[in-house]
């Protein structure tokens, strides 16, 4: 996942649009995308278009009916997403767009792409040249593209006169189907006649709990699963898909049961096709926003498939609207708890039907186990081989045992599910039979879908690897957190005579662990993964897979902070194409679903780092570094703790439970006798402080750094090192029973002062300070700060939200709210003839002056 800009993450984490009113108004079609607009007149394509306002039923005719602009081909029903826009590069183009809405809009896209990179981030063709077409106007774009491009335009309406605000740039989630695809082919390779078209699109709105905090809703060309569109296939078939992202947020793309050849991928501005020598196979590939996918598969077995994004919250019951999930409740059926961005595929028999299963030389039983008690109340969940005597029902292991087959040998594994709901099991990137693909209530035959395992029962599935490599093994549509609870675990495939070998083939199984959405992550089901031991000058075979529920990963291998080199050998089980196998730096992006194989040597002994940095889902933001140490050869404890921390004190770590207990404000007179204010909040899942004079602005934050029986030292704190301020200043909290009633500030061991715990409550004169309207620099909205009722609130684009103090300059969201982001801190920096708000929004911060200079 690329970082996103400033603009472009505040602007998803914090802008709610307002909805249009309904009427009678058209009712849109879903857009399959096979059909182009326009008409080809003396060598010229003219395609005439209409913005007008219509229904749209993302969730089928009889779902939720959302009314919204869209675009539609003159005299033809509207469709969501709107015409596709196709054209032959040197092909003169003429689009002319007629606004029949009552407010103006902006259009953007209707233009040429030319390669290259655009202002924050964004592709330049979002912000470049639109067309600007008032109420009851047309306005015409002529152009004649040059350069191949899987990409799409957009349509903006205007705010009102006098509403404030500068003209909206880019795509906008409340109108979240007012575009359409914009496809550009070389001459020299056209597309595949029969060639699909997935448009990724996503919408959001106030009026629908649930759309900023825990998700968006996400379509597949205007529509959401079950209702999204059935592609019909048969063996043998080559399937030529271009998936273009227009929604905003990344995606990791999947596909069941089979291996995709990426051809072409592009970044909306342009697309690059590869050599077929470096075409590599993928069955996960992540689309980053602003992103598109050029594929072709072939399936080889019969029966029903998924095509989906694989975080939970885009392809999870999540995605079913507030309405629809209150009326229903929970339901048994695992096909109720999948939604949005999917796409279901049917591969019909060839002529000689489907091949029986071989018999199983092997036999493998899957046990489930349920250890109470372990997150807050809920329990651990895992998988367990059984090894001699059936494993206790409350055995777990996180990850669940590793299954090892091998190429070519048929082995049939028995799941016994001992839980207390059905289960599904996905086998993920492995190539078998639909019927054992374990999606419950869609794997198998058309009309005839395997249910999943039921509680007290087993169920076999028969697997012959047919390449080796990495893959996994994990729940699939289940309707909690089962998944962070515990059920998945690695899927290794050897080669006949080459058996696993656990010293020189490391797995690491990058996830989250808890009961809850945005589960802390973990290594290898770890927060604080072990010390990894290795040799100098052994070559070693490290395996990366990627299974929380929404989060996006990096990985580096450092030494001394520095990237060193390793050999990129696999992608989701399959090798790469050999042009690409090179030596290189040790850095990966790994999307939810995918897997990597690299070959490591390290050559000389030390204490080597593995950085894994866990980005959060855009609605909570910010982000958590994990820090596994790699000892090559003879090391101290002293020097693994210095690599891993960056200082020789011995840190403890504090849970979140343990973190709340030390959050507040504490009061009390200073060495030289002047009032001091010492200020503690939780931030970046770490306690953060300030200290200042009681009445005046506080200063800079600095982190506090646990040191075991309540004491911390000051300092900073930077992709999982800390660095201490001052050695000889120590901060000691006081308890009594479970909670804290002072500090004790000290310095070179000698006690300077003690404050007591107090309330925190800013003077009404405090608070009208901060009242006012800021502008943050190309960020296209307003924000607002204002007093109601002695209590600060806050409105970024949408309704206020009620901030708590948590130092006399500092604010966060009140507990519960939804329309801001969890780890946003707003901050007032009182100048001698300004005010400057500073958002902090997980590791990135953003600035902006009050409207006027007041």
């Amino acid at each position: 996942m690329t970082d996103l800009g400033p603009v472009l993450r505040v602007t998803v984490l914090l802008t709610i649009l307002a909805a249009p009113s309904a009427g009678q108004i058209p009712v849109a079609a879903p857009n399959n995308q096979r059909t182009a607009a326009g008409t080809l007149i003396d060598g010229e394509l003219r395609i005439e278009l209409e913005a007008i306002e219509a229904a749209w039923y993302p969730r089928g005719e009889n779902g939720v009916r959302i009314v919204t602009p869209l675009f539609a081909e003159v005299g033809r029903t509207p469709t969501a997403p709107g015409p596709l826009l196709r054209a032959v590069a040197g092909t003169p183009v003429r689009v002319t767009v007629h606004n029949r809405l009552t407010r103006a809009i902006r259009v953007g896209g209707l233009q040429d792409r030319k390669p290259g990179a655009g202002a924050n981030n964004r592709p330049a063709f979002v912000a470049e040249d639109p067309l600007d077409i008032p109420a009851g106007e047309s306005r015409t774009s002529r152009f004649t593209p040059e350069h191949a491009v899987s990409s799409f335009y957009y349509g903006r309406t205007v705010p009102e006169p006098g509403a404030g605000g500068p003209p909206p740039v880019g795509p906008g989630l409340r109108e979240g189907v007012f575009m359409g695809a914009f496809v550009i082919d070389a001459p020299a390779a056209l597309a595949h006649p029969d060639e699909r078209i997935l448009m990724l699109t996503r919408w959001g709105s106030p009026d629908e709990p649930g759309s900023l905090g825990p998700s968006w809703k996400v379509m597949v060309n205007g529509r959401s699963w079950p209702h999204t569109e059935r592609i019909e296939l048969a063996v043998g078939d080559t399937a030529h898909w271009r998936v273009i992202n227009a929604s905003l947020v990344d995606h990791p793309m999947h596909l069941h049961g089979f291996y995709f050849t990426v051809d072409a991928t592009g970044d909306t501005q342009a697309d690059t096709v590869f050599a077929p020598a470096d075409r590599r196979l993928a069955v996960t590939e992540m689309m980053e926003e602003f992103s598109s996918l050029r594929l072709r598969w072939v399936p080889e077995r019969p029966g029903n498939w998924l095509f989906h994004c694989h975080l939970v919250r885009h392809m999870g019951e999540l995605q079913r609207f507030q309405i629809e999930r209150s009326a229903t409740g929970e339901s048994a059926d695992h096909m109720d708890m999948m939604a949005g961005l999917i796409t279901g595929i049917s591969v019909r028999p060839g002529p000689h039907g489907e091949s029986a299963d071989p018999p199983p030389s092997r036999r493998i039983d899957l046990w489930t186990g349920s250890r109470p008690g372990v997150y807050d109340g809920a329990p651990e969940l895992g998988f367990v081989v059984q090894q001699g005597a059936v494993p206790a029902p409350d055995s777990t292991r996180v990850p669940g045992s590793p299954l090892v087959l091998t190429r070519g040998e048929p082995t049939e594994i028995v799941i016994h599910n001992r839980l207390g709901f059905p289960l599904s099991v996905h086998w993920h990137g492995l190539e078998l039979r639909s019927l054992y693909d374990g999606v419950g209530h869609w794997s198998g035959p058309p009309g005839l879908p395997r249910p999943p395992v039921a509680p007290n029962d087993s169920q076999r599935v028969i697997i012959e690897p047919v390449r080796a490599g990495t893959f996994f093994y994990h729940t699939h549509g289940e309707p909690g957190h089962e998944l962070t609870q515990g059920l998945y675990g690695a899927f290794l495939v050897v080669e006949p005579g080459a058996p696993w070998d656990p010293v020189t083939d490391r797995v690491f199984m990058l996830g989250a662990r808890g009961a809850t959405i945005d589960a802390p992550p973990a290594v290898n089901g770890r927060s604080r993964p072990p010390t990894e031991r290795f040799e100098p000058g052994r070559s070693y075979r490290l395996r990366f897979a990627h299974i929380s529920a929404d989060e996006f990963k990096r990985v580096r291998l450092l030494r001394d902070g520095t990237p060193v080199a390793w050999r990129r050998l696999a992608k989701d089980g399959a090798d790469l194409p050999p042009a690409t196998q090179v030596d290189a730096a040790a850095e990966l992006s790994i999307g939810v679903g995918e897997a990597h194989d690299v070959s490591w040597r390290p050559d000389a002994a030390g204490v080597y780092v593995l950085e894994v940095t866990t980005e959060y889902y855009p609605s909570r933001g910010g982000s958590t570094v994990q820090r596994v140490a790699f000892a090559v050869g003879d090391v101290s404890d002293a020097d693994v703790r210095i690599a891993l921390t960056g200082t020789a004190l011995s840190l403890v770590e504090l849970t979140a439970a343990e973190r709340a207990r030390y959050v507040g404000a504490y009061r009390g007179a200073g060495p030289d006798g002047a009032e001091l204010l010492l200020s503690v909040w939780e931030q970046r899942d770490g306690l953060v402080a300030t200290l200042a004079p009681a009445g005046r602005p506080d200063g800079a934050a600095e982190y506090l750094i646990p040191l075991g029986e309540h004491r911390f030292a000051r300092g900073e704190r930077d992709q999982g090192l800390v660095r201490v301020a001052d050695a000889d200043q120590r901060i000691r909290f006081i308890a009594e029973g479970e909670s804290m009633t002072g500090v004790e500030l000290s310095n070179a061991g000698d006690a300077s002062a003690r404050l007591e715990r107090t309330q925190l409550t800013p003077s009404a004169d405090q608070l009208r300070r901060y009242a006012g309207t800021y502008r943050v620099p190309n960020v296209p909205v307003d924000f607002i700060a204002d007093v109601r009722d002695g209590v600060l609130h806050f409105a970024a684009g949408g309704p206020a939200e009620a901030l708590i103090p948590i130092s006399p300059t500092r604010f966060r969201a009140a507990p519960g709210t939804q329309g801001l982001p969890a780890d946003l801190i707003v901050q007032f920096v009182l100048q001698e003839d300004a005010v400057e708000l500073v958002l902090d929004v997980g590791d990135e911060t953003l600035s902006g002056r009050r409207a006027g200079g007041d």
